[in-house]
C-alpha cells in the first residue's frame, strides 16, 4: 500500500507514513532541486498510467500486491472511467428514448427526428464551449442532460399535437397549422423562462454555475429553434401519419386521460387535501435531508479501487490527510519550549478526541521527543520535549545537521513556519467540517497565551481532508443558492408571461411539488445531497415549468372560447396532457439507465430525477386543474362573464 500524495521520511525516528504532502518545502530560501508546480487534472492520466506500468511489471506479481491511493488515483479514476461509463449509458439512453418513442407513436420518423433535434443541440452547444474554450465540469455533464430533456420535451409536444389533431380527422397542413399555433406558442413561452431563470444564475459567485446558466440558456434557445424551424420541415418531408391518410381513433394514453380529466374539476377539494397531506410528509423527509459529499462512496461497493480505500482505511492508516500550517512571522519561533508544548497538545487533542477518524499525527515535537530520547541512551523518561530552550536548540541543531531533508518537510530553514501532518479514515465533507471546526476552536483556546508573544501567529487547516471538504461543502451550498435563485427568477417571469398573478400563483405549487417529491424521499431513505443528485434541480426546473406552460397556455386559449373552466379544462388535458404525459414516460425511462452506473451519485440521479418527473406529470394531470377549479382561473377580460364549470363526464 501506499498513498500517491505523500513522501516518506528515510530515517527511523522519522519514517512515518503519517508525515504527508510538500507542505514542509514551504521555506524561506528552498534548496535549488525543489521545483513546485501547480497540476492539472489532464496531467493525472498519464502519471497513473505511468505508474501502473511500474506496478504491473512481471517481477512483481508474484511477491508484491499493491494498493495505490491518494488524490492523483482518484482523480484519473474520475477522469478515465467515469468519463467511458458516461458515454456508454449516453448510448443506453438515446437507445431507450429511441424504443420509448417508438412504443408511444408506432412512427420511425417519431423516433428519428426527436433525436436528430437531440443530437444537433448537443453538438452545437458543445461545439460553442468547444469554441469559447471553456473549461470541462460536472456542470457541463448537467447541459447534456438538459439538452437531451428539452430536446426531448419541445419535439415531442409539437409530435404529439400533430398526432391529436390528425386523429381529429384533420389534413396534414391543417393539423401542422394547428400544433404550431398552439404547442409552439408554448413552446416559445417555456424556453424563454427557462433560459431567463438559468440566465440568472451568472450571479452566482462561481464560475462553473455561472458558464451552466449561460450555455444552459444557449441550450434551451438552440433546442427550440432546432423544433420550431426544423421539426416542420421534417415532418412536411416524413410525418408520422401519411399526409393523406384520415384518423379518427385516440391514443391510448388520451384514452386514459379521458377516464380521470373530471376528477379534479369534480373533486378540486379532495385532490387538493391530498396532495397537501402528501406534500407534509414530504416536509418531513426533505427537512431529514443532509449536505455531504463523499468521493470515494461515490464509486460503488465491490468495485477494485472501492475495495483498495476500503482495505487502506481498515488496515493501513487511512486514506486521508489533513496539515495544520503554522507561521509564526518570527524566526525561530518553532524552538521556542513552549511552541512546541502547544503543537504536542494539539496533536494529542486529535488523536484522542478525533480517534475515529485521525489514525496517526506527525510533527517537528516527535522528532525532538524522538532524538532528545535517543541522545539520553533511549531512556523512555526521557521522550519528552526539553523545557530548557538551550538543550532545544542543541537537539535541533544535531536533528537538522543529520536529516537536513527530513527538517524541511516540517518546518522553515528559519524554523519561522512549520506543520503538522495528519493521517485520517476517509469520511464525508458533513462531518470533515464538523471536524476541522472542533479542531479550530480547539487551537484558537490552546494558543491563545501564545499570540500574545506571537501577535503576527497564523494556523491553517489544509490537506486533502480539508480542500475537498470545503470545495464540495462550498459547491453543494452554492448550487442549492443558484438554482433556487433560478426558481425564483422563473416564478416571477411566469407571472409576466402568464398575464395574471392568479395564474402564477396556481402554476407554483406543480413546479415546487417535484423538487419536494424528490428531495423528501432523499430525506427518508438517507440520500444525501451532494454534487452530483444537486444535478436534478435544473432538470426538474425546467421540466416542471415547461408542463405547467403547456397545460396554462392551452387552458387560456380554450376558456377564451368556452367560457367554461370545466371545458377548458377537459380540451388542456386532452392536448397537453398527452404531450405531457409521452414526455415524462420517455425521459422518466431514460433516467432509469443511471441505475446501471458504478457511479452511485448518477444512480441516485437517475432514480431521484424520474421521480420528479412522473412526479410533476401527476401534478399536472390532477393538481393544476384543480387548483384552476378553486380560484376559478380565467384569462377574461373583466367584462366578460365565465360560466361555473359544469359536471365535467369522460366523453370522446
Amino acid at each position: 500500500m501506499f498513498d500517491t500524495d505523500e513522501d516518506l521520511f528515510d530515517s527511523d525516528p522519522v519514517d512515518d507514513p503519517g508525515t504527508g504532502g510538500q507542505i514542509g518545502n514551504a521555506t524561506e530560501n528552498p534548496p535549488d532541486h525543489v521545483r513546485m508546480e501547480k497540476s492539472d487534472i489532464k496531467e493525472y492520466t498519464p502519471f497513473v498510467a505511468a505508474l501502473k506500468s511500474v506496478l504491473e511489471q512481471e517481477k512483481y506479481s508474484g511477491s508484491l500486491e499493491f494498493h495505490p491511493v491518494g488524490n492523483p488515483i482518484l482523480m484519473d479514476f474520475f477522469a478515465t472511467a467515469v468519463l467511458q461509463d458516461m458515454g456508454r449509458l449516453m448510448l443506453l439512453l438515446i437507445s431507450l428514448i429511441a424504443l420509448v418513442l417508438w412504443l408511444l407513436f408506432r412512427s420511425l420518423s417519431a423516433v428519428v427526428w426527436p433525436v436528430v433535434i437531440i443530437v444537433l443541440t448537443i453538438i452545437w452547444v458543445m461545439g460553442i464551449i468547444g469554441w469559447l474554450g471553456v473549461p470541462m465540469s460536472a456542470m457541463i455533464q448537467v447541459i447534456i442532460f438538459l439538452a437531451l430533456s428539452v430536446g426531448i420535451a419541445d419535439s415531442v409536444h409539437i409530435l404529439s399535437g400533430y398526432l391529436f389533431f390528425r386523429n381529429r380527422n384533420l389534413n396534414h397542413e391543417a393539423a401542422l397549422t394547428a400544433v404550431m399555433e398552439k404547442s409552439g406558442l408554448a413552446c416559445l413561452l417555456t424556453s424563454l423562462t427557462t433560459a431567463i431563470g438559468l440566465m440568472s444564475l451568472v450571479l452566482v459567485p462561481l464560475k462553473p454555475i455561472v458558464f451552466f446558466g449561460i450555455f444552459a440558456a444557449v441550450c434551451v434557445g438552440l433546442a427550440f429553434g432546432f423544433t420550431v424551424f426544423l421539426l416542420p420541415v421534417m415532418l412536411d418531408v416524413w410525418a408520422p401519419v401519411p399526409k393523406q391518410q384520415d384518423r379518427d381513433r385516440d391514443h391510448l394514453i388520451l384514452g386514459w386521460i379521458k377516464r380521470i380529466e373530471g376528477v379534479s374539476i369534480q373533486h378540486p377539494g379532495k385532490v387538493i387535501g391530498i396532495f397537501s397531506v402528501v406534500a407534509i410528509f414530504l416536509t418531513y423527509g426533505f427537512l431529514q435531508l443532509r449536505i455531504d459529499s463523499n468521493f470515494v462512496e461515490i464509486i460503488k461497493e465491490g468495485l477494485p479501487l472501492r475495495d483498495t480505500y476500503t482495505l487502506v482505511d481498515r488496515h493501513l492508516g487511512g486514506t486521508t490527510n489533513m496539515e495544520i500550517m503554522l507561521d509564526f512571522k518570527v524566526p525561530d519561533a518553532m524552538k521556542d519550549p513552549d511552541v512546541l508544548v502547544a503543537v504536542q497538545s494539539l496533536q494529542t487533542h486529535l488523536e484522542t478526541e478525533h480517534r475515529d477518524k485521525v489514525t496517526l499525527t506527525m510533527s517537528l515535537a516527535n522528532v525532538v521527543k524522538d532524538s532528545f530520547k535517543a541522545l539520553n541512551n533511549d531512556d523512555p523518561s526521557k521522550y519528552v520535549i526539553p523545557s530548557d530552550p538551550a538543550v532545544l536548540a542543541q537537539v535541533l541543531f544535531l536533528f537538522s545537521n543529520a536529516n537536513p531533508d527530513d527538517r524541511r518537510r516540517l518546518v522553515s530553514d528559519n524554523y519561522q513556519r512549520s506543520r503538522i501532518g495528519l493521517n485520517a479514515l476517509n469520511v464525508g465533507s458533513v462531518e470533515a467540517m464538523a471536524m476541522m471546526k472542533e479542531v479550530q476552536h480547539f487551537i484558537e483556546q490552546r494558543f491563545a497565551p501564545l499570540k500574545q508573544k506571537y501577535p503576527g501567529l497564523e494556523i491553517t487547516l489544509t490537506g486533502n481532508m480539508a480542500l475537498l471538504a470545503i470545495m464540495l461543502d462550498y459547491i453543494s451550498w452554492s448550487q442549492i443558492k443558484s438554482f433556487s435563485l433560478a426558481l425564483g427568477v422563473i416564478s416571477i417571469v411566469l407571472f409576466l408571461v402568464l398575464g395574471s398573478w392568479k395564474a402564477g400563483i396556481v402554476s407554483l405549487p406543480p413546479n415546487l411539488f417535484p423538487i419536494l417529491a424528490s428531495f423528501g424521499l432523499m430525506g427518508f431513505f438517507g440520500v444525501p445531497l451532494d454534487a452530483d443528485t444537486l444535478l436534478i434541480a435544473p432538470i426538474i426546473i425546467g421540466l416542471a415549468v415547461d408542463d405547467t406552460i403547456h397545460f396554462m397556455t392551452h387552458f387560456r386559449l380554450e376558456i377564451e372560447k368556452s367560457k367554461d373552466i370545466g371545458t377548458a379544462v377537459v380540451h388542456a388535458l386532452r392536448e397537453a396532457g398527452q404531450a405531457i404525459s409521452f414526455t415524462s414516460l420517455i425521459l422518466s425511462a431514460g433516467f432509469l439507465v443511471f441505475l446501471l452506473s458504478f457511479h452511485n451519485g448518477l444512480s441516485h440521479f437517475g432514480i431521484f430525477a424520474a421521480v420528479a418527473v412522473m412526479s410533476a406529470l401527476i401534478c399536472d394531470l390532477f393538481l393544476l386543474p384543480a387548483l384552476c377549479r378553486v380560484f376559478h382561473l380565467d384569462f377574461s377580460n373583466r367584462g366578460q362573464h365565465i360560466h361555473p364549470p359544469r359536471h365535467i363526464h369522460s366523453t370522446d
